[in-house]
């Protein structure tokens, strides 16, 4: 197997660090100036610490890479999770609409085994190589892929082997 490194490039993950900074001083600032007794400064305070909390998930995330070859599937960065193939239990590819008609939304791959879980979007570089190598690296270690996930897999232009006894769902 090729090794593959996958991350969250800076052109893609900017405007969450914008949308944080923003957040920040949008209600940080205000909450310096009022009474620390006061409802505003915990509801300011409160709404400053959502979006500091969201700038460290953003770094967290900018800081990553997902690396796969023959051994494992891992997650490293300042956050490290690691599954070996033969832990492998499950694999999903699910698409998350943020329109009603399902016109807008993005993908999320979920790889699951050895009691770790790791979960990324659509926005990290080399999204589609991931998904088919895991996914192909599932098939081939016995795991099965559900029919939404096979489903998903071909939106994005996988073409993934068929298994008699597919589960649909």
């Amino acid at each position: 197997m090729t090794p593959l490194s996958c991350r969250y490039p800076l052109r893609v993950i900017w405007r969450d660090y914008l949308r944080a900074v923003i957040g920040l001083t949008t209600f940080g600032a205000p909450a310096l100036f009022v009474a620390v007794s006061s409802v505003m400064f915990w509801l300011l305070g409160g709404l400053a610490l959502l979006f500091a909390a969201f700038g460290i998930r953003t770094a967290i995330r900018h800081s990553s890479r997902v690396v796969v070859d023959g051994v494992s599937i891992r997650f490293t960065g300042l956050l490290h999770r690691s599954v070996t193939w033969s832990e492998l239990g499950e694999v999903r590819i699910r698409y998350y609409s943020t329109w009603r008609d399902r016109s807008a939304g993005w993908m999320q791959l979920v790889i699951k085994g050895g009691g770790t879980t790791i979960r990324v979007d659509q926005t990290l570089d080399g999204f589609k190589a991931l998904a088919d190598t895991v996914c192909r690296g599932a098939l081939a270690n016995g795991a099965r892929l559900d029919g939404v996930t096979r489903h998903n897999a071909g939106a994005i232009g996988l073409d993934l082997p068929t298994e008699s006894g597919d589960e649909q769902a």
